[in-house]
């Protein structure tokens, strides 16, 4: 995963991406303003490529989530009802 990550935002301009994203939401249009050597077909090159990355990252962790849940879930059906 740490692989995908670094690989994800190695891009200088992907990372500058993120940083505009952080704190509030922006179109494509308002963040190719923000770069003016940069084309706008190129940044929605690099916005695909984070996007790709996060749905893949997101579909990984919520099955790590999912498995983390129904081994609980086993545990507690192993143990019995809780006493109340």
């Amino acid at each position: 995963m740490v692989d995908r990550v670094l690989q994800a935002i190695a891009e200088p301009h992907r990372r500058e991406i993120l940083l505009l994203l952080q704190d509030t939401e922006l179109s494509a249009s308002e963040i190719a303003a923000h770069f003016t050597d940069v084309t706008r077909p190129a940044i929605s090159q690099h916005l695909m490529h984070l996007r790709r990355f996060l749905e893949r990252f997101w579909d990984e962790q919520l099955r790590i989530l999912q498995h983390a849940a129904e081994t609980e879930e086993g545990r507690a059906d192993h143990l019995g009802p809780s006493p109340t």
